[in-house]
């Protein structure tokens, strides 16, 4: 993988992490976990600990948005 490559998907891990962070807070979670998706899979084997933990803490927040439309 090339050097520009991972920039692009931390990058892209960093605005879904911050979006899902927004919407949470802003109780605005729509049904779609694809945000959400994101973070959890680049912080599961990147970045810090700390970036690990808010992807999953907002994961575990965001189940009750996403399980009232099923």
């Amino acid at each position: 993988m090339s050097y520009r490559y991972k920039k692009i998907k931390s990058k892209k891990a960093k605005y879904a992490l911050l979006c899902t962070q927004a919407q949470i807070k802003n109780h605005v979670l729509g049904t779609n976990d694809f945000l959400i998706n994101i973070t959890v899979d680049y912080y599961s084997n990147h970045g810090t600990a700390n970036e690990k933990f808010l992807s999953f803490v907002d994961a575990a927040k965001s189940q009750p948005y996403l399980q009232k439309d099923k």
